[in-house]
């Protein structure tokens, strides 16, 4: 007995001096050390945590390929007894990039047969504008032995292949089409009407890319039948090809360029633009549309050489979707790729474009006046700024945009820099709201330090997912909104024409191709030719 009690004694003593060493000796702060660059042509996110944690600490990354480009997340996670669990999180921008000095042809513009031509020429056509040229030129046109000029009559404008017009094939060079590829060409007929005749005239106008810009060749055959020889011979001297050359070929040509030809620069809000350039060869399908790439121009932030949109779509893949039909009523689209997507979300990152947006917002406001917030807690936010830029990625439902914030958290006196990361996810939705934006990931890691990563709010954050319903509506309207800066309302004109082309109505439509990756964003536009 005296033996169990001394043996009973001996151990109250040894958890005594146990729980004084735990007390004297704490458990180290859960806190990780990150090692690597915000942004590497290649993953290298590496942290440190402190040796006594190391056991304790189990290191998560995203799931996703070694190798694959974007935003990259890495997260830290310390399990205690209970359930209970700390986390924190790091994110790495990683290539490979696109290069700003070749960016990928990433874009299309397509021109529908619609805003050609609608079968009667009328106002807001191409149509329209080619009557309007040929009548002003041909106005004192009238001479021997064909008499003066009366009118164009039967006008059509269409988008085709010399496969289906072999008739025209005297109008083309034998360079006139890429090897291997079939001629596509505006092929516009009209009857210009004299007092002793009818003139047949044919216009072929070929679009290419030379030197980094959208020139256009235009070819034209027209024929004069006359019973009298030498009224034969005074047309085959003075009219003719000649007649026909009399149009303005250049405006011609600037007609169809307005139309194909990428966005000129957008001014952003605020500052900065957004530039693009025609590439590659202009794509023709008889009777349907015309359409033409485009990359969008990176200029690096200055002192970040690799804060870079990454490149995810293989050299010349094309558009996930391109062929699809658009919409009725539709006259324009603009073709977004992944990369497309992200070097415009680059551009306006780094233009600042988006941190305006963000705060526009007013998420933050948001948060403070939630009576949970504003009566209980002293926590304040400033507005986010993002670090890096936004990337976006396809998914089976959509579209998903991360992107990495900071903020500075405000509780009482003390002031601690929080890194915030979300997921977005962006799927169609309805006619009245056709892109929709829901929140799918919200961390919070607080950087105690330079570099020191630790957890922070976790409850705060927890009770914040919990009601990300919440943050539906002002995401979606911040997108629309940022579509609507980008694009809405834009007008396209060039110096020297009578007309100027209006983007009015955008209705934005998703293809996505997840299992490849891939997703294109289309920017559908009612267009019409203006005065």
């Amino acid at each position: 007995m005296r033996g169990a009690a001394a043996l009973g004694a001996v151990l109250v003593a040894g958890h005594a001096a146990a729980f004084v060493q735990l007390v004297q000796e704490p458990a180290p702060a859960f806190e990780v050390t990150v090692t690597s660059a915000p942004a590497s042509a290649h993953r290298t996110l590496e942290g440190q945590v402190p040796p006594a944690l190391r056991a304790r600490v189990r290191r998560e990354d995203d799931g996703r390929p070694a190798d694959a480009a974007g935003l990259r997340r890495t997260r830290w996670r310390a399990e205690y007894r209970g359930g209970y669990a700390r986390a924190v999180g790091a994110t790495q921008l990683v290539g490979p990039f696109q290069d700003p000095a070749a960016p990928p042809c990433s874009g299309r513009v397509v021109v529908a047969q619609a805003l050609l031509d609608d079968g009667a020429a009328s106002a807001g056509t191409v149509a329209h504008v080619v009557r309007q040229l040929l009548q002003h030129q041909l106005a004192d046109q009238g001479q021997f032995p064909i008499g003066e000029f009366g009118g164009v009559q039967a006008l059509t404008l269409r988008w085709s292949e010399l496969a289906r017009h072999p008739e025209d094939a005297t109008m083309f060079e034998a360079r006139s089409a890429p090897p291997g590829q079939p001629l596509g060409y505006l092929r516009a007929t009209a009857l210009l009407t004299f007092e002793r005749v009818q003139v047949p005239v044919v216009l072929a106008l070929v679009p290419r890319v030379e030197d980094g810009r959208l020139a256009v060749s235009v070819s034209a055959r027209a024929r004069l039948a006359f019973g009298n020889r030498v009224a034969q011979w005074l047309s085959d001297h003075l009219g003719g090809d000649r007649l026909a050359s009399a149009v303005t070929r250049r405006q011609l040509g600037e007609v169809l360029r307005t139309q194909l030809e990428p966005p000129p620069p957008l001014e952003l809000p605020g500052g900065g633009q957004l530039r693009f350039a025609p590439c590659g060869t202009p794509q023709i399908v008889d009777g349907q549309h015309g359409a033409l790439a485009f990359s969008v121009a990176i200029s690096p932030l200055p002192g970040y050489p690799l804060h870079l949109p990454p490149r995810l779509s293989p050299p010349g893949a094309r558009a996930p979707g391109a062929e699809l039909a658009m919409s009725p009523g539709a006259q324009v689209s603009l073709e977004l790729t992944l990369d497309a997507m992200n070097a415009l979300l680059f551009g306006a990152w780094r233009e600042g474009l988006l941190d305006r947006q963000l705060a526009a917002a007013g998420l933050v406001e948001r948060f403070h006046a939630d009576p949970l917030v504003a009566t209980y807690l002293s926590l304040r936010l400033t507005p986010p700024r993002l670090t890096l830029p936004p990337v976006v990625t396809a998914t089976g439902g959509g579209l998903r945009l991360e992107s990495e914030a900071a903020t500075t958290v405000q509780d009482g006196a003390r002031q601690t820099l929080g890194r915030v990361w979300t997921a977005v996810q962006i799927s169609e939705g309805s006619p009245a709201t056709p892109l929709r934006a829901e929140l799918a990931e919200l961390e919070l890691t607080c950087e105690a330090r330079a570099h020191v990563l630790t957890p922070c709010y976790a409850d705060l954050v927890q009770a914040m997912r919990a009601r990300t319903s919440d943050f539906t509506q002002p995401m979606t309207d911040t997108l629309s909104g940022l579509l609507a800066e980008l694009f809405a309302g834009r007008t396209l004109s060039t110096e020297g024409l009578p007309t100027t082309l209006h983007l009015l109505r955008t209705t934005p439509r998703l293809h996505v191709e997840a299992a490849q990756g891939q997703a294109t964003l289309r920017l559908e536009f009612v267009a019409a030719l203006r005065p």
